[in-house]
């Protein structure tokens, strides 16, 4: 979900948040600030994110502000059986009959 704010007027940091970085994107100035629930918040594994564009005189245009939960952390898929010996003896007699094969068209020529 993401918040729209229109100041129009000097900025100010949002409170409790923590400042992740500043860039530059055409005629505004943008700065990024983070804030992430843990333990006992509201919802617990949320990051909220504010982001303000400022204009070239420093004053606030506006403000965004956006949630996002973190995914739902999946179990790994389970280790692949190992490969029988006699799948691997095999895999390589085939392998030598492709060789010996590849060096009878050799020295044919």
């Amino acid at each position: 979900m993401i918040t729209l704010h229109d100041m129009n007027q000097s900025w100010t940091a949002p409170e409790g948040f923590n400042f992740i970085g500043v860039e530059p994107k055409g005629g505004y100035l943008v700065v990024t600030f983070a804030r992430r629930y843990e333990g006992d918040a509201v919802v617990r594994g949320s990051t909220d994110i504010v982001t303000v564009y400022l204009e070239s005189q420093g004053r606030e245009v506006m403000r965004t502000v956006e949630e996002f939960l973190d995914p739902v952390v999946v179990a790994k898929p389970p280790e692949p059986k190992p490969i029988p010996a006699r799948f691997k003896f095999w895999n390589g007699f085939l392998l030598a009959l492709e060789g010996l094969q590849e060096m009878m068209r050799c020295l044919k020529k």
